[in-house]
């Protein structure tokens, strides 16, 4: 992975992704030949957006949290809750809203950290990166800092958050996905709870592509970013937005010169925008229909992994393993493709029998060819 000089990822091959994307489009709020600058990606295609969606005032900070507590966040129960953890507080009316927020344990969180814009300006205001964020009774707001956001395995999570809870013990698995994860190695990353992963992706994406060329520290902490920006790919596809996110975008823009988030209503955006690569074959009506993916054991893993899928009738199955930068290292050819479920091992090694180094990887499922779903694992020491 590397930035180019029009500070735009670009991905070596984007087979797997473009799978990923095509096989969760549907979930969407457009189909995959979009209706937001059709045709345009990468540098092209950011510099339009910026141009169309990049607000030129908004309501400046104070009256920014004041709007979002008190008419856009707070829920049908008046209740007001962190993005992070789902902590509620209780919003009275007739109060100030940012100021009761703060005094009953809620801060601003700005998913781009403000030390990246000198917390100043347009980017600190922009309602489309601001939520909610407990400080107490738990600290969250300020133990999740600046920290690049990442998917954290379950082995390195130092801490777990969930409503007033704080805890290095590893939860009930049944009720893992309900809590953000803090990983202190190198510097630290953060993991955002399942529900609201794709959220904070689009706001990312929406984040950089507004404001890289106008604050050039913006690029700085994209950097720190990059590593993890798969991730950041996958909480897009795994999350898709949702009725609520799609309202919450237009109502900012009512106050935003009428400027959504594009990433938002536009779930082909990310693909077309950061990997421009994958280009535009394979939507959702070339997939194998009915086939799927169920997962592989263990996960992590060492050494092995089984990879296990079902078929919806008889046909000539296979999966295809990539490394992260999209570039098949193996294909595993079923030796059974009848009806129903079905397994098959890889061993970690490539093709040509070459041991694969730690990292994720993506495996994806193909019916007669045609790709059917794709999945991410992990291969540890």
């Amino acid at each position: 992975m590397r930035p180019v000089k029009s500070k735009i990822l670009y991905v070596v091959s984007g087979a797997v992704m473009l799978a990923v994307l095509g096989a969760n489009a549907v979930a969407g709020t457009v189909p995959p030949d979009s209706t937001i600058f059709p045709g345009l990606k990468g540098a092209q295609l950011m510099d339009s957006l910026e141009l169309r969606f990049r607000a030129s005032s908004n309501l400046g900070y104070d009256a920014a949290r004041d709007t979002l507590y008190g008419k856009i966040d707070k829920d049908p129960a008046d209740s007001l809750r962190c993005i992070y953890s789902g902590y509620a507080v209780y919003m009275q009316a007739g109060q100030d809203p940012s100021t009761w927020a703060y005094d009953h344990g809620l801060d601003c969180e700005h998913t781009w950290p403000q030390s990246s814009f000198n917390q100043s300006g347009l980017p600190r205001a922009d309602m489309h990166h601001l939520y909610a964020c407990q400080r107490s009774p738990v600290s969250v707001n300020g133990d999740r800092g600046d920290s690049p956001f990442s998917e954290i395995p379950d082995g390195e999570t130092d801490y777990w958050y969930y409503r007033a809870i704080k805890t290095s013990t590893p939860p009930d698995p049944a009720i893992r996905d309900q809590y953000s994860e803090l990983d202190n190695a190198s510097g630290g990353s953060w993991e955002v709870r399942e529900q609201w992963a794709g959220n904070v992706s689009r706001g990312l994406f929406y984040f950089y592509n507004m404001y890289r060329n106008s604050h050039p520290a913006v690029e700085t902490w994209w950097q720190g970013q990059l590593p993890y920006v798969y991730d950041l790919l996958a909480w897009h596809v795994e999350d898709p937005a949702d009725a609520p996110e799609i309202a919450r975008t237009k109502k900012i823009a009512t106050y935003q010169q009428g400027k959504v988030n594009p990433y938002i209503l536009d779930s082909t955006l990310v693909r077309r925008a950061y990997f421009p690569n994958m280009g535009v074959e394979g939507g959702p009506g070339a997939l194998a229909s009915g086939a799927r993916l169920l997962g592989n054991v263990p996960n992590p893993f060492q050494g092995s992994t089984v990879i296990l899928y079902s078929l919806p009738g008889p046909g000539r199955a296979e999966v295809v393993i990539y490394n992260v930068l999209g570039l098949e290292v193996a294909r595993l050819a079923a030796s059974s493709s009848g009806q129903g479920e079905r397994s098959i091992a890889w061993n970690a090694r490539s093709s040509g029998g070459q041991p694969q180094p730690p990292g994720i990887y993506f495996y994806q499922l193909k019916v007669g060819g045609v790709p059917a779903a794709t999945r991410r694992m992990l291969l540890v020491r």
